[in-house]
């Protein structure tokens, strides 16, 4: 892909973020029929395919990533629960993601990121980060975070994502 297509690939990826967030709300309660009821906490971009993706708790208290059609298809919103109103609490992963595990990282190209943990996508695992820039939440193979791409910021803090100290 040259730079234009993914310039704009990027900003598609972003205006359908925001589409999404206005029908699945960060902190929305859904069942799942594999899964029983599990936590939206919002959506990342594969830093691979440009396509974004629901990041879910599940009652595993892992992290799961599904393309957004999954959500209509295989999740249904959970009568009664809470369901992602702007004034809810922050969104559970932050109650269970330790700050101590938090780490900044520098890409080789020079952004800065904060590494939230550790994501189960088609049995893959991959790393949830998000941009210092721009708040943007992030999706990229795990073995991209050992080869070299990203190496440790130690001098400066991770963002303030509400998680435990």
């Amino acid at each position: 892909m040259n730079a234009e297509m993914t310039d704009n690939n990027y900003r598609i990826a972003l205006k359908e973020i925001a589409r999404l967030e206005q029908i699945f709300h960060p902190n929305m309660t859904l069942t799942s029929p594999h899964q029983g009821l599990v936590t939206l906490l919002g959506f990342a971009i594969d830093s691979e395919t440009l396509q974004p993706l629901a990041i879910i708790e599940a009652g595993d208290m892992h992290l799961h990533a599904y393309p957004p059609p999954c959500i209509n298809m295989y999740l249904h919103t959970c009568p009664g629960q809470d369901h992602g109103a702007p004034d809810t609490p922050i969104p559970s992963v932050r109650n269970h993601l330790d700050a101590r595990n938090l780490s900044v990282l520098r890409h080789r190209k020079g952004g800065l990121y904060t590494r939230i943990g550790t994501v189960i996508r088609e049995a893959m695992d991959f790393i949830l980060y998000v941009s210092h820039d721009d708040r943007t939440w992030w999706l990229r193979p795990k073995d991209m975070f050992e080869d070299g791409r990203f190496s440790a910021a130690e001098d400066i803090p991770p963002l303030d994502l509400g998680v435990r100290t």
